[in-house]
């Protein structure tokens, strides 16, 4: 799960809801916030910490894809 703590359409605390019902039911799963990001994380606020890019994001997607495939 990826989730902007900005989020106006997703809030990021619905994503964490879930992340732990799928770690209730030992679903493999894994949660990055991006503190700031908005719905696409279009928008980082780069003064706030920790914070994640979209480069950083898209990396931890394809990398939990392929370990579990």
């Amino acid at each position: 799960l990826c989730a902007g703590t900005s989020d106006y359409l997703v809030f990021a605390t619905s994503s964490e809801k879930l992340y732990n019902k799928l770690q209730e039911n030992e679903v493999p799963s894994e949660i990055k916030l991006s503190v700031g990001g908005w719905h696409s994380f279009e928008k980082i606020h780069r003064d706030i910490e920790p914070s994640i890019t979209m480069a950083e994001m898209q990396d931890a997607i394809v990398e939990f894809v392929l370990k579990n495939l």
